[in-house]
Protein backbone atom coordinates (compact mmCIF):
# COMPACT_ATOMS: atom_id res chain seq x y z
CA UNK A 1 0.00 0.00 0.00
CA UNK A 2 2.95 2.50 0.92
CA UNK A 3 4.42 1.82 -2.26
CA UNK A 4 0.94 2.60 -4.43
CA UNK A 5 0.88 5.54 -2.82
CA UNK A 6 4.62 7.03 -2.97
CA UNK A 7 4.02 6.15 -6.96
CA UNK A 8 1.11 8.13 -6.80
CA UNK A 9 2.20 10.92 -5.43
CA UNK A 10 5.31 10.84 -7.18
CA UNK A 11 3.50 11.09 -10.66
CA UNK A 12 1.04 13.53 -9.73
CA UNK A 13 3.89 15.28 -8.95
CA UNK A 14 4.81 15.10 -11.99
CA UNK A 15 1.87 16.00 -13.95
CA UNK A 16 1.90 19.57 -11.66
CA UNK A 17 5.49 20.37 -13.07
CA UNK A 18 4.30 20.12 -16.47
CA UNK A 19 0.92 21.66 -15.91
CA UNK A 20 3.23 24.57 -14.15
CA UNK A 21 5.83 24.17 -17.15
CA UNK A 22 2.93 24.50 -20.02
CA UNK A 23 2.08 27.67 -17.91
CA UNK A 24 5.12 28.92 -17.97
CA UNK A 25 5.91 28.10 -21.77
CA UNK A 26 2.86 30.36 -22.67
CA UNK A 27 4.02 33.19 -20.34
CA UNK A 28 7.52 32.89 -21.70
CA UNK A 29 6.28 33.45 -25.62
CA UNK A 30 4.80 35.92 -23.71
CA UNK A 31 8.11 37.29 -22.51
CA UNK A 32 10.19 36.83 -26.10
CA UNK A 33 7.35 39.25 -27.62
CA UNK A 34 8.18 42.04 -24.94
CA UNK A 35 11.89 41.94 -25.71
CA UNK A 36 10.87 42.45 -29.39
CA UNK A 37 9.26 45.21 -29.04
CA UNK A 38 10.06 48.99 -27.62
CA UNK A 39 8.45 48.78 -24.11
CA UNK A 40 9.42 52.09 -23.14
CA UNK A 41 6.26 53.23 -24.91
CA UNK A 42 4.46 51.02 -23.16
CA UNK A 43 2.69 51.39 -19.32
CA UNK A 44 4.51 49.66 -16.42
CA UNK A 45 1.21 49.77 -14.33
CA UNK A 46 -0.58 47.35 -16.78
CA UNK A 47 1.94 45.09 -17.46
CA UNK A 48 2.09 44.89 -13.96
CA UNK A 49 -1.90 44.36 -13.38
CA UNK A 50 -1.69 41.36 -16.26
CA UNK A 51 1.07 40.02 -14.07
CA UNK A 52 -0.82 40.01 -10.74
CA UNK A 53 -3.65 38.75 -12.30
CA UNK A 54 -1.76 35.96 -14.03
CA UNK A 55 -0.09 34.97 -10.37
CA UNK A 56 -3.59 35.03 -8.33
CA UNK A 57 -5.27 33.58 -10.98
CA UNK A 58 -2.52 30.37 -11.18
CA UNK A 59 -2.24 29.75 -7.72
CA UNK A 60 -5.66 29.30 -7.21
CA UNK A 61 -5.78 26.86 -10.43
CA UNK A 62 -2.92 24.92 -8.82
CA UNK A 63 -4.66 24.94 -5.88
CA UNK A 64 -7.97 24.06 -7.15
CA UNK A 65 -5.64 21.14 -9.21
CA UNK A 66 -4.49 19.67 -5.80
CA UNK A 67 -8.18 19.19 -4.71
CA UNK A 68 -9.63 17.48 -8.36
CA UNK A 69 -8.64 15.56 -11.18
CA UNK A 70 -10.57 18.62 -13.20
CA UNK A 71 -13.56 20.64 -12.30
CA UNK A 72 -16.02 23.41 -12.90
CA UNK A 73 -13.84 25.88 -11.33
CA UNK A 74 -10.13 24.71 -13.13
CA UNK A 75 -12.11 25.86 -16.31
CA UNK A 76 -12.79 28.79 -15.07
CA UNK A 77 -9.57 29.80 -14.08
CA UNK A 78 -8.13 28.11 -17.20
CA UNK A 79 -9.95 30.71 -19.11
CA UNK A 80 -8.97 33.59 -16.77
CA UNK A 81 -4.84 32.70 -17.59
CA UNK A 82 -5.75 32.69 -20.90
CA UNK A 83 -8.04 34.87 -21.66
CA UNK A 84 -8.08 37.82 -19.18
CA UNK A 85 -3.82 37.59 -18.50
CA UNK A 86 -1.90 36.25 -21.22
CA UNK A 87 -3.75 36.70 -24.35
CA UNK A 88 -4.39 40.92 -23.80
CA UNK A 89 -1.01 40.96 -22.94
CA UNK A 90 0.38 39.63 -25.71
CA UNK A 91 -2.77 42.27 -27.90
CA UNK A 92 -1.11 45.04 -25.72
CA UNK A 93 2.35 44.55 -26.51
CA UNK A 94 1.55 44.52 -30.01
CA UNK A 95 -0.53 47.23 -30.28
CA UNK A 96 -3.37 44.56 -31.62
CA UNK A 97 -6.86 46.25 -31.24
CA UNK A 98 -9.78 43.53 -31.07
CA UNK A 99 -12.57 44.38 -33.93
CA UNK A 100 -10.72 48.07 -34.40
CA UNK A 101 -11.33 48.59 -30.92
CA UNK A 102 -8.29 50.11 -29.84
CA UNK A 103 -7.95 50.55 -25.46
CA UNK A 104 -5.53 53.07 -24.20
CA UNK A 105 -3.38 52.65 -20.94
CA UNK A 106 -6.12 54.32 -18.56
CA UNK A 107 -8.63 51.59 -20.16
CA UNK A 108 -6.38 48.57 -19.76
CA UNK A 109 -5.91 49.90 -15.84
CA UNK A 110 -9.49 49.88 -15.85
CA UNK A 111 -10.10 46.33 -17.26
CA UNK A 112 -7.23 44.57 -14.97
CA UNK A 113 -8.58 45.55 -11.80
CA UNK A 114 -12.28 44.16 -12.52
CA UNK A 115 -9.91 41.10 -13.78
CA UNK A 116 -8.68 41.35 -10.02
CA UNK A 117 -12.32 42.00 -8.46
CA UNK A 118 -13.38 39.17 -10.19
CA UNK A 119 -10.85 37.14 -9.13
CA UNK A 120 -11.11 38.01 -5.48
CA UNK A 121 -14.92 37.95 -4.94
CA UNK A 122 -14.32 34.59 -7.16
CA UNK A 123 -12.19 32.95 -4.86
CA UNK A 124 -14.23 34.32 -1.57
CA UNK A 125 -17.05 32.50 -3.39
CA UNK A 126 -15.54 29.70 -3.07
CA UNK A 127 -14.30 29.55 0.06
CA UNK A 128 -17.66 30.40 1.21
CA UNK A 129 -19.39 27.40 -0.42
CA UNK A 130 -16.35 25.18 0.30
CA UNK A 131 -17.36 22.59 2.88
CA UNK A 132 -14.22 21.05 5.18
CA UNK A 133 -13.78 17.69 2.80
CA UNK A 134 -10.91 15.38 2.52
CA UNK A 135 -9.57 16.00 -1.03
CA UNK A 136 -11.40 13.92 -4.18
CA UNK A 137 -8.92 11.76 -5.78
CA UNK A 138 -10.93 9.27 -8.32
CA UNK A 139 -14.61 9.01 -8.97
CA UNK A 140 -16.16 6.41 -11.01
CA UNK A 141 -18.70 7.48 -13.92
CA UNK A 142 -20.52 3.98 -14.78
CA UNK A 143 -22.78 3.19 -12.06
CA UNK A 144 -26.05 4.64 -13.89
CA UNK A 145 -28.20 1.52 -14.39
CA UNK A 146 -28.51 0.81 -17.43
CA UNK A 147 -30.50 -2.31 -19.53
CA UNK A 148 -30.08 -3.65 -22.51
CA UNK A 149 -33.44 -2.48 -23.56
CA UNK A 150 -31.83 1.13 -22.81
CA UNK A 151 -29.43 0.43 -25.10
CA UNK A 152 -31.03 -0.58 -27.74
CA UNK A 153 -34.13 2.34 -26.99
CA UNK A 154 -30.93 5.27 -27.12
CA UNK A 155 -29.71 3.90 -30.08
CA UNK A 156 -33.28 3.89 -32.01
CA UNK A 157 -33.31 7.49 -30.94
CA UNK A 158 -30.21 7.83 -32.46
CA UNK A 159 -30.59 6.33 -35.31
CA UNK A 160 -33.72 8.79 -35.58
CA UNK A 161 -31.65 12.16 -35.01
CA UNK A 162 -29.11 10.84 -37.74
CA UNK A 163 -31.88 10.06 -40.40
CA UNK A 164 -33.43 13.83 -39.26
CA UNK A 165 -30.59 15.34 -40.23
CA UNK A 166 -29.19 13.48 -43.19
CA UNK A 167 -32.96 14.60 -44.60
CA UNK A 168 -32.40 18.36 -43.48
CA UNK A 169 -28.98 19.08 -44.21
CA UNK A 170 -27.96 16.01 -46.75
CA UNK A 171 -25.20 13.47 -45.87
CA UNK A 172 -21.94 15.18 -47.47
CA UNK A 173 -23.49 18.88 -45.16
CA UNK A 174 -22.65 17.48 -42.56
CA UNK A 175 -18.85 17.11 -41.94
CA UNK A 176 -18.36 21.10 -42.46
CA UNK A 177 -19.11 24.54 -40.51
CA UNK A 178 -19.67 26.02 -43.71
CA UNK A 179 -22.24 23.45 -45.46
CA UNK A 180 -24.30 22.47 -42.67
CA UNK A 181 -27.56 24.48 -42.66
CA UNK A 182 -30.75 23.22 -41.05
CA UNK A 183 -32.54 25.78 -43.24
CA UNK A 184 -35.05 27.32 -39.57
CA UNK A 185 -35.21 30.93 -38.15
CA UNK A 186 -32.77 30.76 -35.31
CA UNK A 187 -35.18 29.85 -32.13
CA UNK A 188 -36.09 27.01 -33.92
CA UNK A 189 -32.85 26.10 -35.38
CA UNK A 190 -30.79 25.98 -32.15
CA UNK A 191 -33.20 24.20 -30.38
CA UNK A 192 -33.29 21.35 -33.03
CA UNK A 193 -29.75 21.44 -33.59
CA UNK A 194 -29.12 20.87 -29.60
CA UNK A 195 -31.76 17.58 -29.64
CA UNK A 196 -30.36 15.98 -32.67
CA UNK A 197 -26.83 16.15 -32.51
CA UNK A 198 -26.43 15.92 -28.88
CA UNK A 199 -29.23 13.09 -28.46
CA UNK A 200 -26.31 10.65 -30.41
CA UNK A 201 -23.78 11.53 -28.17
CA UNK A 202 -25.11 10.97 -24.67
CA UNK A 203 -26.62 7.45 -27.02
CA UNK A 204 -22.59 6.63 -27.36
CA UNK A 205 -22.78 7.32 -23.56
CA UNK A 206 -24.91 4.95 -22.26
CA UNK A 207 -23.75 2.03 -24.23
CA UNK A 208 -20.63 2.49 -23.30
CA UNK A 209 -21.61 2.74 -19.72
CA UNK A 210 -23.02 -0.44 -20.47
CA UNK A 211 -20.34 -1.92 -21.59
CA UNK A 212 -18.02 -0.76 -19.09
CA UNK A 213 -19.90 -2.64 -16.54
CA UNK A 214 -20.76 -5.95 -18.46
CA UNK A 215 -18.76 -6.04 -22.06
CA UNK A 216 -21.84 -7.72 -23.35
CA UNK A 217 -22.65 -4.99 -26.36
CA UNK A 218 -19.73 -3.68 -28.09
CA UNK A 219 -21.46 -3.72 -31.48
CA UNK A 220 -23.73 -1.18 -29.83
CA UNK A 221 -20.82 0.81 -28.67
CA UNK A 222 -19.32 0.40 -32.68
CA UNK A 223 -22.93 1.51 -34.18
CA UNK A 224 -23.91 4.19 -31.58
CA UNK A 225 -19.90 5.76 -31.99
CA UNK A 226 -20.84 6.06 -35.99
CA UNK A 227 -24.04 7.72 -35.46
CA UNK A 228 -22.77 9.98 -33.24
CA UNK A 229 -19.75 10.88 -35.98
CA UNK A 230 -22.49 11.17 -38.92
CA UNK A 231 -24.56 13.32 -36.28
CA UNK A 232 -22.10 15.61 -34.60
CA UNK A 233 -18.84 15.04 -36.59
CA UNK A 234 -16.22 17.42 -34.89
CA UNK A 235 -15.80 19.48 -38.04
CA UNK A 236 -18.70 20.03 -38.60
CA UNK A 237 -19.64 21.92 -35.45
CA UNK A 238 -18.55 24.90 -34.32
CA UNK A 239 -15.45 24.93 -32.03
CA UNK A 240 -17.41 25.72 -28.65
CA UNK A 241 -19.92 22.47 -29.17
CA UNK A 242 -16.89 20.35 -30.39
CA UNK A 243 -14.68 20.95 -27.19
CA UNK A 244 -17.98 20.75 -25.23
CA UNK A 245 -18.97 17.09 -26.66
CA UNK A 246 -15.59 15.71 -27.48
CA UNK A 247 -13.91 17.10 -24.98
CA UNK A 248 -16.57 16.02 -22.69
CA UNK A 249 -15.93 12.57 -24.01
CA UNK A 250 -12.19 12.80 -23.28
CA UNK A 251 -13.21 13.12 -19.70
CA UNK A 252 -15.78 10.56 -19.66
CA UNK A 253 -14.24 7.83 -21.53
CA UNK A 254 -10.47 7.56 -20.15
CA UNK A 255 -10.13 7.34 -16.69
CA UNK A 256 -6.73 8.64 -16.48
CA UNK A 257 -7.92 12.24 -16.31
CA UNK A 258 -10.29 11.26 -13.57
CA UNK A 259 -7.40 9.99 -11.17
CA UNK A 260 -4.38 12.17 -12.06
CA UNK A 261 -4.44 15.58 -10.75
CA UNK A 262 -2.83 18.05 -12.77
CA UNK A 263 -3.35 16.51 -16.24
CA UNK A 264 -6.54 17.75 -17.22
CA UNK A 265 -5.67 21.67 -17.47
CA UNK A 266 -2.36 20.56 -18.88
CA UNK A 267 -4.40 18.76 -21.72
CA UNK A 268 -6.68 21.54 -21.67
CA UNK A 269 -4.38 24.21 -22.54
CA UNK A 270 -2.50 21.99 -25.08
CA UNK A 271 -5.88 21.60 -26.95
CA UNK A 272 -6.38 25.05 -26.50
CA UNK A 273 -3.11 26.16 -28.01
CA UNK A 274 -3.17 24.29 -30.80
CA UNK A 275 -6.50 21.95 -32.21
CA UNK A 276 -9.13 25.04 -31.14
CA UNK A 277 -7.02 27.37 -33.35
CA UNK A 278 -6.50 24.22 -35.94
CA UNK A 279 -10.44 23.67 -36.24
CA UNK A 280 -11.02 27.54 -37.45
CA UNK A 281 -10.32 25.84 -41.04
CA UNK A 282 -13.54 24.14 -41.37
CA UNK A 283 -15.30 27.52 -40.87
CA UNK A 284 -15.13 28.55 -44.79
CA UNK A 285 -13.34 24.73 -46.12
CA UNK A 286 -14.73 21.39 -46.62
CA UNK A 287 -13.10 18.52 -44.13
CA UNK A 288 -9.84 16.94 -45.44
CA UNK A 289 -7.34 15.58 -43.65
CA UNK A 290 -5.29 17.46 -45.91
CA UNK A 291 -6.83 20.51 -44.07
CA UNK A 292 -6.32 19.64 -40.71
CA UNK A 293 -2.58 18.38 -40.60
CA UNK A 294 -1.86 21.98 -42.59
CA UNK A 295 -4.33 23.74 -40.15
CA UNK A 296 -2.35 22.06 -36.82
CA UNK A 297 0.88 22.96 -38.54
CA UNK A 298 0.47 26.57 -39.04
CA UNK A 299 -1.36 26.69 -35.32
CA UNK A 300 2.02 25.52 -33.87
CA UNK A 301 3.98 27.55 -36.20
CA UNK A 302 2.03 30.66 -35.16
CA UNK A 303 1.85 29.81 -31.55
CA UNK A 304 3.48 32.91 -30.62
CA UNK A 305 1.27 35.34 -32.20
CA UNK A 306 -1.78 33.10 -31.82
CA UNK A 307 -3.58 35.51 -29.84
CA UNK A 308 -4.14 38.06 -32.17
CA UNK A 309 -6.84 37.27 -33.34
CA UNK A 310 -10.54 38.17 -32.35
CA UNK A 311 -10.96 34.84 -30.82
CA UNK A 312 -9.60 36.71 -28.02
CA UNK A 313 -11.70 39.49 -27.30
CA UNK A 314 -12.95 38.68 -23.97
CA UNK A 315 -10.75 41.13 -22.53
CA UNK A 316 -11.33 43.85 -24.60
CA UNK A 317 -14.94 43.22 -24.38
CA UNK A 318 -14.78 43.31 -20.81
CA UNK A 319 -13.78 47.15 -21.06
CA UNK A 320 -16.51 47.88 -23.43
CA UNK A 321 -19.28 46.54 -21.25
CA UNK A 322 -18.25 48.69 -18.67
CA UNK A 323 -17.32 51.45 -21.38
CA UNK A 324 -21.08 50.86 -22.73
CA UNK A 325 -22.88 51.49 -18.80
CA UNK A 326 -20.90 54.51 -18.35
CA UNK A 327 -21.93 55.88 -21.17
CA UNK A 328 -25.47 54.88 -21.67
CA UNK A 329 -27.24 52.79 -19.02
CA UNK A 330 -27.29 49.36 -16.87
CA UNK A 331 -29.81 47.45 -18.12
CA UNK A 332 -31.15 46.39 -14.21
CA UNK A 333 -31.75 42.54 -14.70
CA UNK A 334 -33.29 43.08 -18.62
CA UNK A 335 -30.83 41.27 -20.44
CA UNK A 336 -30.67 38.44 -17.60
CA UNK A 337 -34.33 37.94 -17.95
CA UNK A 338 -33.62 37.37 -21.93
CA UNK A 339 -31.51 35.00 -21.09
CA UNK A 340 -33.78 33.44 -18.92
CA UNK A 341 -36.28 33.18 -20.92
CA UNK A 342 -34.51 32.69 -24.12
CA UNK A 343 -36.95 30.08 -25.27
CA UNK A 344 -39.17 32.62 -26.51
CA UNK A 345 -39.66 33.49 -30.05
CA UNK A 346 -38.67 37.11 -31.10
CA UNK A 347 -41.69 36.29 -33.17
CA UNK A 348 -43.91 36.39 -29.78
CA UNK A 349 -41.72 39.25 -27.75
CA UNK A 350 -40.71 41.53 -30.31
CA UNK A 351 -38.59 43.66 -27.90
CA UNK A 352 -36.64 40.11 -26.62
CA UNK A 353 -33.08 41.67 -25.79
CA UNK A 354 -30.53 40.58 -28.00
CA UNK A 355 -27.07 38.98 -27.16
CA UNK A 356 -25.13 41.83 -24.90
CA UNK A 357 -21.95 41.62 -26.91
CA UNK A 358 -24.79 42.18 -30.46
CA UNK A 359 -25.82 45.06 -28.29
CA UNK A 360 -22.69 46.48 -27.00
CA UNK A 361 -20.91 46.39 -30.59
CA UNK A 362 -24.16 48.24 -31.91
CA UNK A 363 -24.40 51.17 -29.06
CA UNK A 364 -20.63 51.46 -30.33
CA UNK A 365 -21.32 51.59 -33.76
CA UNK A 366 -18.78 48.77 -35.13
CA UNK A 367 -19.56 47.08 -38.39
CA UNK A 368 -19.04 43.66 -37.23
CA UNK A 369 -21.69 42.51 -34.57
CA UNK A 370 -21.49 39.11 -33.62
CA UNK A 371 -19.02 39.16 -30.59
CA UNK A 372 -18.71 37.71 -27.53
CA UNK A 373 -19.44 39.11 -24.18
CA UNK A 374 -17.78 37.79 -21.15
CA UNK A 375 -19.71 36.66 -18.16
CA UNK A 376 -17.95 39.34 -15.94
CA UNK A 377 -19.44 41.55 -18.48
CA UNK A 378 -22.75 40.34 -18.39
CA UNK A 379 -22.76 40.76 -14.53
CA UNK A 380 -21.48 44.90 -15.54
CA UNK A 381 -24.36 45.23 -18.29
CA UNK A 382 -26.90 44.24 -15.81
CA UNK A 383 -26.25 45.82 -12.42
CA UNK A 384 -22.45 47.74 -12.89
CA UNK A 385 -19.61 47.06 -11.07
CA UNK A 386 -22.27 45.46 -8.22
CA UNK A 387 -23.44 42.94 -10.70
CA UNK A 388 -19.78 41.35 -11.47
CA UNK A 389 -18.88 41.22 -7.87
CA UNK A 390 -22.59 39.59 -7.73
CA UNK A 391 -21.77 37.31 -10.44
CA UNK A 392 -18.47 36.40 -9.38
CA UNK A 393 -19.66 35.16 -5.79
CA UNK A 394 -22.78 33.32 -7.17
CA UNK A 395 -20.77 32.03 -9.89
CA UNK A 396 -18.14 30.37 -7.25
CA UNK A 397 -21.12 29.00 -5.09
CA UNK A 398 -22.71 27.38 -8.04
CA UNK A 399 -19.34 25.87 -9.61
CA UNK A 400 -18.02 25.14 -6.36
CA UNK A 401 -21.22 23.17 -4.64
CA UNK A 402 -21.33 21.34 -8.11
CA UNK A 403 -18.28 20.09 -7.98
CA UNK A 404 -18.33 18.82 -4.10
CA UNK A 405 -21.45 17.57 -5.07
CA UNK A 406 -20.02 15.25 -7.91
CA UNK A 407 -16.61 14.08 -6.03
CA UNK A 408 -17.80 13.49 -2.87
CA UNK A 409 -20.68 11.30 -3.81
CA UNK A 410 -23.54 13.74 -2.75
CA UNK A 411 -25.13 14.13 -6.29
CA UNK A 412 -27.86 11.36 -7.24
CA UNK A 413 -25.68 8.60 -9.69
CA UNK A 414 -28.03 9.59 -12.65
CA UNK A 415 -26.35 13.83 -13.09
CA UNK A 416 -22.41 12.33 -13.35
CA UNK A 417 -22.42 11.34 -17.26
CA UNK A 418 -23.48 15.12 -17.82
CA UNK A 419 -20.81 16.29 -15.13
CA UNK A 420 -17.65 15.95 -18.04
CA UNK A 421 -19.99 17.85 -20.53
CA UNK A 422 -21.04 20.67 -17.88
CA UNK A 423 -17.12 21.15 -17.21
CA UNK A 424 -16.55 22.35 -20.41
CA UNK A 425 -19.63 24.25 -20.74
CA UNK A 426 -17.74 26.66 -18.74
CA UNK A 427 -15.38 27.51 -21.09
CA UNK A 428 -18.27 28.45 -23.47
CA UNK A 429 -19.90 30.07 -20.95
CA UNK A 430 -17.34 31.82 -19.61
CA UNK A 431 -16.57 33.74 -23.12
CA UNK A 432 -20.34 34.24 -23.64
CA UNK A 433 -22.51 35.78 -24.63
CA UNK A 434 -24.75 34.49 -22.29
CA UNK A 435 -27.99 34.24 -24.51
CA UNK A 436 -26.20 32.16 -26.79
CA UNK A 437 -24.15 29.71 -24.22
CA UNK A 438 -26.87 29.40 -21.52
CA UNK A 439 -29.67 28.22 -24.63
CA UNK A 440 -26.79 25.60 -25.76
CA UNK A 441 -26.54 24.61 -22.54
CA UNK A 442 -30.24 23.92 -21.38
CA UNK A 443 -30.75 22.45 -24.82
CA UNK A 444 -27.90 20.22 -24.88
CA UNK A 445 -28.73 19.15 -21.12
CA UNK A 446 -32.33 18.69 -22.52
CA UNK A 447 -31.14 15.79 -25.06
CA UNK A 448 -29.80 14.41 -21.92
CA UNK A 449 -32.44 14.42 -20.27
CA UNK A 450 -34.36 12.97 -23.44
CA UNK A 451 -31.93 10.09 -23.15
CA UNK A 452 -31.91 9.59 -19.58
CA UNK A 453 -35.59 9.04 -19.62
CA UNK A 454 -35.21 6.28 -21.99
CA UNK A 455 -32.36 5.04 -19.60
CA UNK A 456 -35.21 4.70 -16.90
CA UNK A 457 -38.21 3.52 -18.94
CA UNK A 458 -36.29 0.58 -20.00
CA UNK A 459 -34.91 -0.40 -16.42
CA UNK A 460 -36.56 -3.53 -15.36
CA UNK A 461 -39.24 -2.70 -12.52
CA UNK A 462 -40.01 -6.34 -11.36
CA UNK A 463 -37.58 -8.66 -10.14
CA UNK A 464 -38.44 -11.61 -12.42
CA UNK A 465 -36.87 -8.70 -15.50
CA UNK A 466 -33.88 -8.04 -13.44
CA UNK A 467 -31.72 -10.59 -15.37
CA UNK A 468 -30.79 -7.72 -18.34
CA UNK A 469 -28.84 -5.91 -16.12
CA UNK A 470 -26.70 -9.00 -14.59
CA UNK A 471 -23.59 -9.48 -15.77
CA UNK A 472 -19.67 -9.60 -14.55
CA UNK A 473 -18.53 -6.04 -12.86
CA UNK A 474 -15.30 -5.11 -14.51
Amino acid sequence: MERKSFLETKYSHLTYLFLLGMIAAVFTMLLIQISTVDTAHYSLGVIAGFCLNLLVATILLVKESFSKPFSLTQVHWLFIIVFMCIAPCSQYLNGYACWNFLLSDDNYKITNFLVFLWEVMFAVGGLVSREKQAAANSIYMYDLPVAKGSVNLSLLLSLLCALILIKMVGFGNLFARSTFNLGLDQTTGLVAEQLLRAIPVFSFVVSWIRWQNYRDCLPCVVFALTLMLISAFPFGLSRYSMAVIYGGLCLFCFPVFRRKKGLFPLFFLLAFLVFFPASNAFRANDFSLQTLLSAIVSAISRLGQGFLTEDYDAYSMLYRAWNFVSTFRLTYGYQLIGVLLFFIPRSLWPLKPVGSGYMIAESQHQAFLNVSCPFPGEGIVNFGIVGLAAFALIGALIAHRIDEAIWTGASRNCFKPFYPFAVMFVFFIMRGDMLSSFSYLVGFFAAFCVVLAAVRASIPTVRGGIDSLEGDLS
